[in-house]
């Protein structure tokens, strides 16, 4: 899928940890960062505790599109943030985030329980760490200039006080990035929660929380049980093996959706269902909320959310499935006519065989473990968020993280917040470039296009009978030439890997439940 659904390299913790050294007690100003604590302890608290559960209704305002959300949180004995779920009221994500030590998981209605990236599990702690004023439990050490630094579950906070004791930003530093928030002041009726929250997610887009109502819960009423897959029915009874067309560089599947006969892209890159408009229109499909989709023009733009009944596809029945409608681009129109895309949804919650050279799509039934065929390569593949990623390297840069894109037809193709680090590194000159446009369900993007030494696919040989990783020579890698800190950024990966990687194989094995995937080598070796 070349349009997505809604990283930078940053301050590291270790260098933050360093600086906050720099600032423990005995430093100049500490006394005076310390006596501030204490007044806006004062300020916030008044003469009451901390509620140690509550519920609040909030709004996000990203790139202009709102949200409204529920927060419901519980706090320990001990004041710290125990754990906490946010509801989505309105817009795509009609579904829960629990919250825990062991990460995020989300699920949207009808939709596969996913595991939220680490880049949406730090902003949902981040808001409910502030919002529910579980940071003032925290222990503090002082810095000379007025700050509080607070360490919390492996992050760093460093907070900033007025000489009232109100506080009017945080810096937040994670392994991998910082945040950066600013705050409004106390609220009626809750002076623990600010009423406004601006949150500054380093180089990617910035967005305002507003907060509503809020009433305290007693703490068994927050539920944080983790959500369980919903809205999945297998028919053992039906062909499992699902006929395939290639076209545009998609792969085609027939599919019935309220009794009308569609073709569906599989797609591994399609974060949410998607449908295109005069399809929701004969469907009589009525819009629920509004999705921000992030293109390859590195633009966002709105789209409508709606939910179906009787999304079918071969022995797979999804219930209840969020749907995003919204128009291709005009030249995606013409090179692959499609009804819409299926991705996560599907393959999130059955394994899946891509057999290449028979041109077919087989659905095993969920818990069904595939079997690995003798000579296979098996990658690892994490799901932080509905998009599959798999651990790369590009001509000697390691570390590197590429989301697995059935529904791009370029190989590799590098996101703005990596492609201009990588092109320097490359050590390629002007001319060994070559200028492209590239469309998907936004806007135009321009690329330079380039033969590349090498990549590799997952993980140096590690201890066991099969490979983990598969190397291609000479490929051709795209750059995206967008803005680096642009919408595009939200996405925690470097590449998108697309179909012509995936047809090097005689069959792909799509394992989510198990998070790796397994490619089965042509006889005669890897396609070119």
């Amino acid at each position: 899928m070349t349009g997505k659904t809604l990283q930078r390299n940053a301050l590291s913790l270790p260098l933050a940890l360093a600086l906050a050294a720099a600032w423990l007690p005995g430093c100049e100003g500490a006394g005076d960062a310390g006596a501030l604590w204490e007044v806006h302890q004062r300020l916030v608290l008044g003469r009451g505790e901390l509620p140690r559960a509550g519920s609040l209704i909030f709004t996000t305002d990203v790139l202009g599109y709102l949200t409204e959300s529920e927060l419901e949180y519980r706090l320990g004995e001990d004041g710290s943030l125990e754990g906490f779920r946010i509801i989505p009221l309105s817009g795509p994500d009609q579904g829960l985030v629990v919250w825990s030590p062991d990460g995020g998981l989300e699920k949207t209605t009808g939709g596969a329980v996913r595991r939220l990236s680490p880049r949406e599990n730090e902003e949902a702690a981040i808001n409910a760490l502030f919002l529910s004023g579980a940071y003032l439990e925290l222990e503090p050490s002082f810095g000379p200039e007025g700050e509080v630094i607070l360490n919390w579950d492996g992050a760093l906070l460093r907070l900033t006080l007025e000489p009232d004791g109100r506080l009017s930003g945080a810096e937040v530093f994670f392994d991998e990035r910082i945040w950066y928030a600013g705050f409004g002041e106390p609220g009626d009726g809750a002076p623990h929660l600010s009423r406004t929250v601006s949150v500054n997610p380093g180089d990617s887009p910035a967005y305002e929380l507003e907060r509503a109502e809020f009433r305290e819960l007693d703490p068994g009423e927050v539920d944080l049980t983790p959500p369980e897959p919903s809205g999945l029915v297998y028919d053992e009874s039906a062909e499992r093996t699902i006929p395939l067309r290639l076209a545009g560089g998609m792969l085609l599947a027939s599919a019935t959706v309220g009794g009308l006969e569609l073709e569906l892209a599989v797609d591994s890159g399609a974060a949410i269902s998607y449908l295109r408009p005069d399809v929701a229109e004969k469907l009589g499909l009525v819009p629920v909320g509004e999705s921000l989709v992030v293109s390859l023009g590195n633009d966002a733009t709105g789209h409508g959310v709606a939910v179906v009944d009787g999304l079918v596809i071969g022995p797979v029945t999804l219930e209840g499935q969020t749907v995003v409608i919204g128009e291709p681009s005009f030249l995606l129109s013409l090179v692959a006519p499609f009804d819409g895309l299926i991705g996560y949804d599907l393959l999130g919650q059955v394994p899946a065989r891509l057999d290449v050279e028979a041109g077919t799509l087989e659905l095993l039934p969920p818990g069904a473990e595939p079997v690995v065929p003798p000579g296979a390569v098996v990658v690892p593949i994490h799901l932080p968020g509905r998009l599959p990623q798999v651990p790369g390297e590009l001509e000697g840069v390691g570390g590197l993280s590429f989301i697995l894109d059935s529904g791009s037809p370029l190989e590799l193709l590098v996101l703005p917040r990596s492609a201009g680090r990588l092109m320097d590194l490359s050590g390629a000159q002007p001319g060994d470039y070559t200028f492209m446009s590239l469309t998907g369900l936004g806007g135009i993007m321009g690329a330079l296009l380039r033969q590349a030494d090498y990549y590799l696919v997952g993980a140096q040989p590690a201890t066991g009978v099969h490979p983990s990783f598969w190397r291609v020579d000479d490929p051709r890698v795209t750059y995206t030439l967008g803005e680096a800190g642009g919408p595009l950024s939200v996405m925690d990966a470097d590449a998108l890997l697309g179909l012509p990687f995936l047809v090097r194989f005689a069959a792909v094995i799509f394992d989510y439940p198990r998070e790796r995937l397994i490619l089965e080598p042509r006889a005669e070796g890897p396609a070119e």
